[in-house]
């Protein structure tokens, strides 16, 4: 009993001393207002019962699991990645690879890591919105190879093939991303 109660606290210290140190790295670029509170919130949630195990098992994925998987994606896809992804040693080499593979849209967000929705939430979240549309209104996207181009929301997509380059959508904070790479139909 002993033993089992040493390993639960150390593996909770364990989780919350990598957690703690490893979350700079995934913020690289641009941080949000609120890190230091969302880091303190996250160090202090690894002590609460199955917290620690979950971040734990999270260090042991493998991406060949999700790599043999994508290709049966028959989803539209929207990639948004941080172009400072500390995951990859490349993040636009994998992004576009991943974007390649679903045919789908990418953004690179620009001084951003590996969570770009919450640093850079002016560039990616427009995108994001422009990508869903009002799914309440608007049929879904078809896949590349249909005779139609794919439609969101008010917005027409670049047409692309199957065996073309992936859609890229460039973001910069001057002028967002709706502007340059969709056009109001």
């Amino acid at each position: 009993m002993r033993r089992l109660a040493t390993r639960v606290l150390v593996g909770r210290l364990w989780a919350a001393s990598a957690g703690n140190l490893y979350l700079p790295q995934l913020y690289a670029g641009t941080r949000p207002a609120d890190f230091a509170q969302y880091r303190a919130a996250l160090t202090a949630a690894m002590w609460r019962p199955g917290y620690a195990k979950a971040f734990s098992l999270t260090t042991r994925t493998r991406h060949h699991d999700a790599e043999q998987a994508l290709p049966t994606v028959k989803a539209p896809a929207l990639i948004v990645m941080g172009d400072q992804d500390p995951d990859f040693p490349d993040p636009a080499i994998e992004a576009r690879w991943i974007t390649n593979t679903l045919h789908g849209e990418l953004l690179m967000v620009p001084d951003a890591g590996h969570y770009p929705h919450s640093q850079r939430p002016d560039l990616g979240g427009p995108a994001v919105t422009t990508f869903a549309g009002d799914s309440t209104t608007t049929p879904p996207r078809r896949r590349p190879g249909n005779t139609t181009a794919p439609r969101v929301g008010h917005r027409q997509f670049p047409r692309q093939s199957a065996t073309s380059d992936a859609t890229e959508l460039r973001c910069d904070s001057g002028s967002g991303c709706a502007a340059d790479p969709f056009k109001a139909v």
